[in-house]
Protein backbone atom coordinates (compact mmCIF):
# COMPACT_ATOMS: atom_id res chain seq x y z
CA UNK A 1 0.00 0.00 0.00
CA UNK A 2 1.41 3.38 -0.95
CA UNK A 3 0.85 6.53 1.10
CA UNK A 4 1.04 10.16 0.16
CA UNK A 5 1.72 12.82 2.79
CA UNK A 6 0.88 16.51 2.76
CA UNK A 7 3.04 17.86 5.53
CA UNK A 8 4.61 20.99 4.17
CA UNK A 9 2.02 23.16 5.98
CA UNK A 10 -1.07 22.97 8.14
CA UNK A 11 -4.08 21.51 6.31
CA UNK A 12 -6.13 24.51 7.46
CA UNK A 13 -5.96 26.87 4.47
CA UNK A 14 -6.41 29.87 6.79
CA UNK A 15 -3.32 28.92 8.80
CA UNK A 16 0.24 29.62 7.70
CA UNK A 17 2.00 27.22 10.12
CA UNK A 18 4.75 25.18 8.48
CA UNK A 19 5.51 21.60 9.46
CA UNK A 20 8.88 21.40 11.21
CA UNK A 21 8.89 18.29 13.43
CA UNK A 22 6.97 15.14 14.29
CA UNK A 23 6.21 16.25 17.85
CA UNK A 24 4.00 19.14 16.78
CA UNK A 25 0.35 19.09 15.81
CA UNK A 26 -1.70 16.06 14.82
CA UNK A 27 -1.60 13.70 11.84
CA UNK A 28 -4.70 12.42 10.08
CA UNK A 29 -4.47 9.31 7.90
CA UNK A 30 -7.29 8.67 5.45
CA UNK A 31 -7.92 5.61 3.31
CA UNK A 32 -8.78 6.72 -0.19
CA UNK A 33 -10.71 4.62 -2.66
CA UNK A 34 -10.18 6.78 -5.75
CA UNK A 35 -6.65 8.20 -5.82
CA UNK A 36 -7.33 9.89 -9.17
CA UNK A 37 -9.72 12.31 -7.42
CA UNK A 38 -6.66 13.57 -5.51
CA UNK A 39 -4.56 13.62 -8.71
CA UNK A 40 -2.51 10.77 -7.27
CA UNK A 41 -1.10 7.62 -8.90
CA UNK A 42 -3.51 4.68 -9.00
CA UNK A 43 -1.49 2.69 -6.42
CA UNK A 44 -1.93 5.28 -3.64
CA UNK A 45 -4.37 4.18 -0.96
CA UNK A 46 -3.74 6.60 1.91
CA UNK A 47 -3.57 10.34 2.29
CA UNK A 48 -1.82 11.86 5.32
CA UNK A 49 -2.60 15.42 6.39
CA UNK A 50 -1.37 17.49 9.32
CA UNK A 51 -2.96 20.14 11.54
CA UNK A 52 -0.62 22.37 13.57
CA UNK A 53 -0.63 22.63 17.39
CA UNK A 54 -3.08 25.55 17.39
CA UNK A 55 -5.51 24.24 14.77
CA UNK A 56 -5.77 20.65 16.01
CA UNK A 57 -7.10 21.95 19.34
CA UNK A 58 -10.01 23.65 17.55
CA UNK A 59 -10.57 21.50 14.46
CA UNK A 60 -10.53 17.99 13.08
CA UNK A 61 -10.30 16.82 9.47
CA UNK A 62 -12.53 14.62 7.39
CA UNK A 63 -12.29 13.64 3.75
CA UNK A 64 -15.13 13.91 1.31
CA UNK A 65 -14.62 10.71 -0.71
CA UNK A 66 -16.72 12.08 -3.60
CA UNK A 67 -14.71 15.25 -4.15
CA UNK A 68 -11.39 14.15 -2.67
CA UNK A 69 -11.22 17.29 -0.57
CA UNK A 70 -10.17 17.49 3.05
CA UNK A 71 -12.73 19.36 5.13
CA UNK A 72 -12.00 21.25 8.33
CA UNK A 73 -14.53 20.36 11.02
CA UNK A 74 -14.83 22.42 14.22
CA UNK A 75 -14.47 20.37 17.39
CA UNK A 76 -17.38 20.53 19.83
CA UNK A 77 -16.96 23.08 22.61
CA UNK A 78 -15.74 21.54 25.85
CA UNK A 79 -17.68 22.38 28.96
CA UNK A 80 -15.63 23.31 32.00
CA UNK A 81 -16.65 22.23 35.48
Amino acid sequence: MQTTMSLEKCANEKCSAVFTSLGEGKFFVFSISEPTIWSLPKGMRQKVLWLCDVCHKMFSLQVNQNTGEAEIVPLPCRKTA
